[in-house]
């Protein structure tokens, strides 16, 4: 994730202000609670491994794409390759909008820091980067997602089309309904988890962040 680049730095500061604050001793327990939460978040994907699942997808919708036009000599399927370089250009421009977003933020952060700041600033502040870091997760998963979501009942439809032959317009139908069923409703649930736990360690998160306020 990209909190990596930022963790080094913030324990140097930390090291620095440690013996200067004797409220440190007591907010402790805080600093583990948050290092918890991050190495919790360090065990999801990176965006390495969203790359691969993009790519992954791709070619499966390619290859599938190729051998539905050489076995059943229709070019429609040429408008699903195009759909996906279509997808990956946005999926590519919205990302860097996020990391964008991100960067500016943590840059924000990172001017409230002075010599001078103390035990439970840089706490507040570590918790934010951690936030920040979340929003990109939380963007690449939902767009691989509906990535999934959107491509993978082609690949059946092509599948099934391919071995079939050709088909009534009620076998059209069937076969779309059952890709959609078996391909979006499982791709949704399945990063729906990956979602949800998100939302937990968000919740941890705040928690954690409501409970430091508390003790400032």
């Amino acid at each position: 994730m990209e909190l990596n680049e930022k963790y080094k730095s913030y324990q140097d500061r930390l090291r620095e202000v440690e013996g200067k604050d004797s409220p440190a001793e007591l907010l402790r327990p805080f600093h583990i609670a948050v290092e918890n939460i991050y190495d919790k978040l360090k065990t999801k994907l990176s965006p390495a491994d969203f790359k691969w699942l993009f790519i992954i997808m791709a070619v499966l919708l390619l290859a599938m794409c190729v051998l539905h036009i050489i076995f059943s000599h229709h070019y429609f399927s040429i408008l699903f390759i195009v759909s996906m370089a279509a997808y990956w250009v946005f999926y590519r421009l919205e990302m860097k909008k996020t990391i964008e977003i991100q960067k500016h933020a943590n840059a924000q952060i990172k001017l409230r820091q002075t010599p001078e700041t103390n035990f439970a600033a840089l706490l507040s502040d570590r918790i934010d980067y951690i936030k920040n870091g979340m929003d990109v997760l939380y963007k690449r998963i939902k767009m691989v997602r509906n990535q999934y979501i959107a491509f993978f009942p082609v690949i059946l439809m092509l599948f099934i089309h391919t071995v079939r032959g050709q088909m009534s317009t009620v076998l059209w139908i069937s076969s779309i309904a059952v890709s959609i069923i078996i391909g979006g409703v499982f791709w949704f649930y399945y990063f729906n988890y990956e979602l949800m736990e998100l939302d937990k360690v968000a919740d941890e998160l705040e928690e954690q962040s409501n409970n430091l306020k508390q003790h400032v």
